[in-house]
């Protein structure tokens, strides 16, 4: 392997091999695939390729600590199985929660992974029209927990960040507030988490999946995929209509949420502690937005 793993982590993958037998594949297995390669890792897990003679599976082991994260990978599973079945998910053959693992088919990536407004437009309204699962996604309850963290490993924190919090949880009161139905959301589908294979556009990384609001999820994208997404233009596409300006306004103001929360998950995952300079310039970049955002009434 390319990488070297933690022994912990290699004995992790070793224990997830070993039960080989009780995955769910399409074809049965008549031994223990082996590991092929590691591939690239996002910050919080590790995926290794791993093969047979005739299939290819990506074993995901976690690298957090999934209460801390609000991650629920029964909700992940089940939606995973489902969003496999409507073909815009990898299919999910194992699961061990106190492993820490994953086990998914491996898609093979499209030299083209080129993706237009509509396409994406589309693999949207494909997920929120899967089946309603039972775990909620708390925004605000993330975003105390993030800080809860930071505030342990550097007191102070919580205080100098208090009016951002402040003024993103009085956004995130309001967007709930909205008569909008919730419906099963992504929420992490920004670029690295969408995949062409074979002409299909895939969603990858549930992890964070669960009932939510429809445009937190495209809010997500339109804050990561700025250089190539249209926001306008991915949301009429979605709606297949003019959007209204309560709409423009609630994506503006999820995007500013997400910003803030993005901002948290990643000092938090990256362990290191957070300048008072770098306070100040998320201060000073976000808490102007947030403030003309509430200005301007949802009607």
């Amino acid at each position: 392997m390319a990488k070297t793993l933690s022994q912990s982590t290699r004995q992790r993958l070793t224990l997830t091999l070993s039960q080989w037998r009780h995955w769910q594949t399409r074809l049965p297995l008549q031994h223990a695939p082996e590991i092929s390669r590691h591939l690239d890792d996002g910050i919080s897990n590790t995926s290794i390729l791993v093969t047979t003679k005739a299939l290819r599976f990506v074993v995901r082991l976690d690298g957090v600590d999934t209460r801390s994260h609000s991650l629920n990978r029964q909700t992940e599973w089940k939606t995973l199985l489902e969003a496999s079945r409507q073909g815009i998910a990898p299919q999910p053959v194992y699961l061990n929660p106190e492993l820490g693992a994953l086990v998914c088919e491996y898609l093979t990536p499209d030299d083209n992974q080129q993706q237009t407004e509509g396409e994406v437009a589309d693999l949207l309204r494909r997920i929120h029209y899967l089946p309603a699962v039972h775990h909620r996604i708390d925004l605000s309850h993330r975003i105390r927990q993030y800080l809860h963290q930071l505030e342990v490993r550097q007191p102070g924190v919580s205080q100098m960040l208090s009016t951002t919090t402040r003024l993103t949880e009085c956004i995130i009161k309001e967007a709930e507030q909205d008569d909008t139905e919730l419906v099963v959301c992504h929420n992490d589908l920004h670029s690295a988490n969408r995949l062409r294979s074979q002409g299909a556009l895939y969603a990858l990384d549930w992890e964070y999946s669960g009932m939510g609001h429809r445009l937190f999820d495209l809010a997500v994208i339109c804050e990561c995929d700025a250089k190539s997404i249209v926001a306008d233009k991915l949301l009429t596409t979605y709606l297949a209509r003019d959007s209204q300006p309560k709409e423009r306004q609630l994506l503006l103001r999820f995007r500013l949420c997400y910003r803030y929360l993005a901002w948290l998950w990643y000092a938090v995952c990256e362990h290191q502690s957070v300048s008072d300079n770098e306070l100040t310039k998320l201060n000073s970049m976000l808490t102007p937005a947030l403030v003309e955002s509430l200005k301007s009434e949802l009607n």
